[in-house]
């Protein structure tokens, strides 16, 4: 089972749901792209990495209220 932080990135295509995996460490990588097309991936991947110290801070903080 793979431990490191990641977000998922869903694209809603009609009554599909093709979603992103994207690590945010230790760096920023895509690890599946679903169905999003590489510019689609590279605005992702560019938002991602511009928030990156927020998100991994907001996972924790739900990490830390599950062990509650």
């Amino acid at each position: 089972m793979e431990n490191r932080l990641h977000v998922h990135v869903i694209k809603n295509s009609g009554h599909n749901f093709n979603a992103a995996k994207v690590w945010l460490e230790p760096n920023t990588s895509i690890a599946r792209n679903g169905d999003f097309s590489e510019k689609e991936m590279k605005e992702i991947l560019s938002i991602i990495q511009e928030n990156q110290v927020s998100l991994i801070a907001k996972i924790n903080k739900i990490k830390e209220k599950w062990k509650d």
